[in-house]
């Protein structure tokens, strides 16, 4: 055989094997398509990993890739109460439930979660049912907030919420994707949950909140100021769901003393400007007071 006849050859054998078999990016596992079932990529999710299905497929192959078990429900409790139910609709695939689980647990007990996959999109549903309506209702305040594929959102009465990395809480808490266990033995789920409490209650106490600031502020202006108190970790700029700034910037510092540092020294600006303005406006006054008393004296 000539080496052009081998190099077509070669060719053809690429286009098949790319034809048939989809390689899974980022991890060491592959899908099979059958050379008679119509296959399309649909969209690039988090992580790299790419999902093939179509909607003329009647088999979702990509539950077995996904890790084993769709659904989850409570050991102790089956029944469905509606009213603690949150819906989480067009959320990635690639999400799994275990961090599903991992996000809820953060808000409550978990009775149930149910899965169902739009074919349409490519994206899931689910339906995730609390203890109790106080715990749906805490869901459904902070989740607008959320994008499950990048981060979720730990709920907590007395420090309120923080947003924590998925690949991170996956690492730390459950077992990786693609794992179908999902149990985790109560006493071990306490210590973590605990342990991130306390991570978050340092975190909060390194962390300072700039409020109303004017419109021309922006997160490379408010850090650079603020490392003239200390090493700063990140600053974050509030927005609305619309994407409008709110003029509310968060900082954390590397150490809690530089945020202590920094709140002083907010306040005392505060107060400064306090006293700065009730004195301007107290020379405004007796500025106004010397022209009504020269403008009299002139009609005399």
């Amino acid at each position: 055989m000539t080496a052009s006849g081998w190099n077509i050859g070669m060719e053809s054998l690429r286009g098949l094997l790319r034809s048939q078999l989809l390689p899974f990016s980022g991890r060491t596992v592959g899908c099979y398509a059958p050379g008679g079932v119509p296959v399309r990529r649909l969209c690039q999710f988090s992580e790299g990993v790419e999902h093939v299905r179509d909607r003329n497929m009647k088999e979702t192959t990509f539950r077995s890739i996904q890790g084993g078990r769709r659904n989850y429900v409570h050991p102790k409790f089956t029944k469905v109460n509606q009213t603690a139910t949150v819906q989480v609709r067009n959320f990635n695939p690639e999400t799994s439930l275990q961090l599903i689980k991992a996000w809820a647990s953060r808000i409550g007990t978990v009775y149930r979660i149910d899965f169902d996959m739009m074919r349409e999109t490519g994206h899931c549903t689910c339906h995730v049912q609390f203890s109790n309506d106080e715990e749906a209702k805490d869901a459904v305040r902070y989740l607008s907030n959320t994008k499950l594929d990048e981060s979720v959102v730990f709920v907590s009465r007395e420090l309120g919420p923080v947003n924590y990395n998925l690949k991170e809480l996956a690492r730390t808490i459950l077992p990786p994707v693609g794992q179908v266990n999902v149990k985790m033995p109560e006493k071990r789920f306490m210590e973590e949950k605990i342990r991130i409490r306390d991570e978050v209650q340092r975190a909060l106490e390194k962390e300072l909140i700039l409020r109303n600031c004017p419109p021309a502020f922006d997160t490379r202006m408010v850090a650079r100021v603020a490392k003239r108190v200390g090493m700063v970790n990140f600053v974050k700029e509030e927005r609305t769901k619309t994407g409008r700034p709110t003029g509310n910037f968060h900082i954390q510092f590397k150490n809690r003393a530089e945020a202590v540092t920094a709140r002083n020294a907010l306040d005392g600006m505060r107060a400064f400007s306090r006293t700065l303005e009730a004195s301007l406006r107290r020379n405004d006054s007796s500025n106004h007071d010397d022209e009504e008393i020269s403008n009299d004296d002139t009609d005399i």
